[in-house]
């Protein structure tokens, strides 16, 4: 630990930042402290410094604006001391807080939220200890609109976190404590009239009916005066249900929403199972309400096509239109173990969408995020929006499904289990799990000799080492992968994750990169929302040296999941794309930060090598050569071109000449 030790740095309230011992560090200006809370609230992701230059400063020349920016971390530097490890982060073009240096309280209050037991959420809530950074106003138009939508973002989330706690709460039978957690949410957001209605029916449920019924006018008067609007349909009913309640009748429950049915529950499929409950509309505006509606349906369609989720109908989900629901009900009752829930809300000619993935048994929440855009096309930001849920769920579901089958006792895996232990082994990226992984896919299809995935999975066994290390498979390994990859194709021609899988080992382990397009092109017919076949098509059209719709298809990948594991591959087309283009620059950025992601990636560092000679940045170039070869210590020009499907490549020549700059040889004696 250095001299003074980890900071803590709170961003609730006005922001303040402390040492170890609890003594307040002042850092003088405005916009050094809002270079700080930029940098904290990306703790951990390196920012460039023309963003950073052009958020605080972008109303200067550019130079005048780096300067501002260099003079900007020179002060933090000197107000936080010079600790180890350092808090400020410089490597070359980036800039990042180390959050090894320092505890930040938002991302405390994320974390905690995100794991959802009634403890976090209590956690949270007292972190929340007012609006994000008040106080700090800078006038520059970048960093006034990032802060605008923080402080949404984070209000949102509060509002998320206070009303689950008011339920854990009720549902423990701390009705008191349900109800002051219940007036903090309102007191946050006085138009949250689904804070008012969970107010009231805590109110009514702990017998204070007098009280449930003078909530609502708060609520009516607080309407009328901000929005010139009255109370929604839903809670008119809770009302009337307030109003007719006899004195000396038993209370409404206090915070459990819809009431599953009487009967028994539904099984679980044996696949991921969702409900999309219907996004709540938080205004008055008719026409959010046709948006709202067509955003969940959007949704239950696209999901409808993840051949591997079991999805919930319309008619169903929407049961719950307009009642408060409560997800582990909802799982109960339509027989799901996963819940999508969400908001709109319109301010002016923008809009904004939040939606969140919950695991219903738990109520904790998978993933959560915000989408916003402007009205000008209403369908065209509904389509958008619904490709950017189902894109980030794809992902988010497979983790969690993994996390679940830890759970369970292997004699009772089936299949789909099985295939599902093995994938998570190959996403660790490790050869010897990679072995595992293949005994998993292989007693997958013992299980169930129709089942798909099970055979495709296998075939990527084989070709994920053609990926890394170019064909390095014997004859008879390159038939197995090829076999399994058509068996697949023969059980389910349907199935769109078959599809890219099958597409990509075709191009890979046969070099028929045509066939393999074609594939790859159906499966995003079927699922046009899915991160990795667009990054499978982004592949095969670099080998086919079309690097512009490489592009277009590795950007869409990253549109859809930008926290996807697969992101270093979609960061290697980007790369391999960019040196077709000969622009090598941009080429060697894209490579260097995929091989930062996944090491063992050998086609990558052949680009990072090349980008960087021709880019006459010749130390790092053969610096990069060096960690090249001791990936591949045989490797030569000659060696390259055999073993790895470059022939296609757009700008042929000048990948060789990079690489024959940097010092690789031709072929070795």
């Amino acid at each position: 630990m250095g001299k003074m030790g980890k900071l803590r740095i709170n961003l609730f309230g006005r922001l303040r930042i402390t040492d170890d011992d609890g003594a307040a560090i002042s850092v003088p200006g405005k916009k050094p402290q809002a270079l700080l809370a930029y940098l904290a609230l990306n703790a951990g992701k390196p920012q460039s410094r023309d963003h950073l230059a052009a958020l605080l400063w972008g109303e200067r020349f550019d130079e005048q604006a780096r300067q501002s920016l260099r003079q900007g971390i020179s002060k933090l530097r000197k107000a936080l001391g010079d600790g180890a490890p350092e808090v400020l982060v410089t490597d070359g073009d980036g800039v990042m807080l180390n959050t090894d240096a320092a505890d930040i309280d938002t991302a405390d209050f994320e974390r905690l939220a995100a794991e959802g037991t009634p403890e976090t959420l209590a956690q949270a809530a007292s972190l929340f200890g007012g609006g994000l950074l008040d106080g700090l106003e800078v006038r520059e138009k970048g960093f006034e609109d990032w802060i605008a939508a923080e402080r949404v973002r984070f209000g949102d989330l509060a509002s998320d976190v206070l009303g689950k706690l008011a339920r854990r709460q009720a549902e423990a039978g701390d009705a008191d404590a349900a109800i002051e957690t219940a007036k903090r949410l309102v007191g946050l957001d006085s138009l949250n009239e689904d804070g008012h209605r969970l107010l009231m029916r805590l109110y009514a449920g702990n017998g204070r009916r007098a009280q449930a019924l003078k909530q609502f006018q708060v609520l009516a008067d607080v309407l009328d005066r901000e929005l010139g609007a009255e109370p929604d349909p839903g809670t008119r009913r809770l009302l009337d249900e307030i109003q007719s309640q006899d004195s000396t009748a038993a209370p409404p429950a206090p915070a459990s929403g819809v009431q599953a049915p009487e009967s028994a529950a539904p099984p679980l499929p044996d696949m991921p199972s969702i409900a999309v409950l219907p996004f709540a509309n938080l205004s008055d505006d008719p026409e959010q309400e046709y948006f709202s509606d067509g955003i969940t349906d959007d949704l239950i369609t696209a999901l409808s096509k993840v051949r591997s989720f079991f999805v919930i109908d319309r008619s169903s989900s929407f049961t719950y239109k307009g009642r408060p629901a409560d997800v582990k009900e909802v799982g109960r009752a339509l027989g799901v173990r996963y819940v999508v829930e969400g908001s709109v809300r319109k301010a002016g000619e923008r809009v904004r969408v939040t939606a969140q993935l919950v695991e219903a048994e738990t109520g904790n929440h998978v993933w959560a995020d915000r989408f916003d855009g402007a009205l000008t096309d209403i369908f065209d930001l509904q389509d958008e929006i619904a490709a950017s849920v189902v894109g980030a769920i794809e992902p988010q579901l497979h983790r969690a499904e993994v996390e679940r089958i830890r759970q369970k006792r292997p004699e009772s895996f089936d299949a789909y289990d099985l295939a599902l232990c093995g994938l998570a082994k190959m996403n660790r990226l490790d050869p010897e799990e990679a072995d595992k992984a293949l005994e998993f896919f292989q007693k997958a299809i013992e299980a169930d000799p129709t089942y798909a995935r099970a055979y495709v999975c296998a075939s990527w066994y084989y070709r994920r080492q053609v990926q890394l290390k170019g064909m390095v498979l014997s004859d008879d390994e390159k038939k197995e992968s090829l076999r399994l990859a058509q068996a697949a194709l023969d059980a389910d021609r349907t199935d769109p994750y078959v599809l890219w899988q099958a597409g990509l080992t075709r191009a890979l382990v046969e070099r028929d990169f045509d066939s393999a397009m074609a594939i790859i092109d159906r499966s995003l017919s079927i699922n046009a929302n899915s991160n990795r076949a667009w990054i499978a098509g982004g592949m095969v059209r670099m080998f086919l040296g079309d690097p512009e719709a490489a592009i277009e298809y590795a950007e869409k990948a990253m549109r859809l999941s930008p926290l996807d594991v697969s992101m270093w591959v979609a960061y290697g087309v980007l790369a391999t794309a960019h040196l077709q283009l000969s622009d090598y620059e941009e080429a060697a950025a894209w490579a260097r930060k995929s091989v930062r992601r996944y090491h063992a990636n050998q086609p990558i560092h052949h680009v990072l090598v090349a980008s960087l000679a021709q880019s006459n940045r010749q130390e790092d170039a053969e610096a990069a050569l060096a960690d090249l070869m001791a990936l591949d210590p045989e490797l030569t020009v000659g060696g390259l071109k055999e073993r790895y499907p470059v022939a296609g490549y757009r700008n042929l020549d000048g990948f060789i000449e990079g690489l024959g700059k940097a010092g690789l040889p031709d072929w070795k004696s």
